[in-house]
């Protein structure tokens, strides 16, 4: 009887490790980035392989404000990002990806998709705005180099008081990372 029961024991502990075992796959095929580091996925991010690069901008964003500072690593990284599915609303004016490209003020570079990323984690929405074009209270709108450099100026500024304060501190004031220089995306 102990034999027989010892089997069963044998036998039931196999299956499930099996049934676990079947159930990992799943998952990672959901999503393969899962299981990188933080600064793993910012190198995906700067993947030219449209799902890759996705997959990775919605994984870091499904990790919150702890991902900031990998994003800030990105400040002058002017590689085209090639993952803007993952970004902005879809289907609303001014969401035609093919008007986003690699070249002049339309451009949407790493830096940029970094600083969208950023506003997104603090709004919790990565679907917050249009896709990640510039623009501010003065009507200069583009993603061009003096509207970068005041945004990573203002975010880098923002966040001094994210690490201090913390994120839900600047939410319950509305203090998103570009308000200071009232900009947009």
């Amino acid at each position: 009887m102990k034999i027989k029961n010892a089997i069963l024991f044998v036998i039931a502990a196999l299956s499930m490790v099996l049934m676990a075992t079947a159930q990992t796959p799943k998952q990672t095929e959901e999503n393969p980035l899962k299981n990188y580091a933080d600064s793993q996925l910012v190198e995906f991010l700067n993947s030219k392989d449209l799902k890759e690069s996705s997959t990775a901008a919605k994984e870091l964003f499904s990790r919150g404000d702890r991902v900031i500072p990998e994003l800030l690593k990105l400040e002058g990284n002017n590689n085209c990002f090639y993952g803007l599915q993952a970004l902005g609303k879809k289907g609303e004016p001014g969401s035609n990806y093919s008007d986003y490209v690699c070249e002049g003020n339309s451009k949407v570079s790493m830096e940029i998709a970094a600083l969208y990323l950023i506003s997104a984690i603090f709004e919790e929405d990565i679907e917050y705005a249009r896709p990640p074009f510039l623009h501010n209270e003065n009507a200069t709108d583009g993603n061009n180099s003096k509207n970068i450099k005041t945004a990573w100026k203002a975010t880098k500024r923002w966040y001094e008081t994210v690490k201090r304060d913390g994120i839900d501190y600047s939410r319950d004031r509305s203090q998103w990372p570009l308000r200071s220089v009232g900009m947009l995306f």
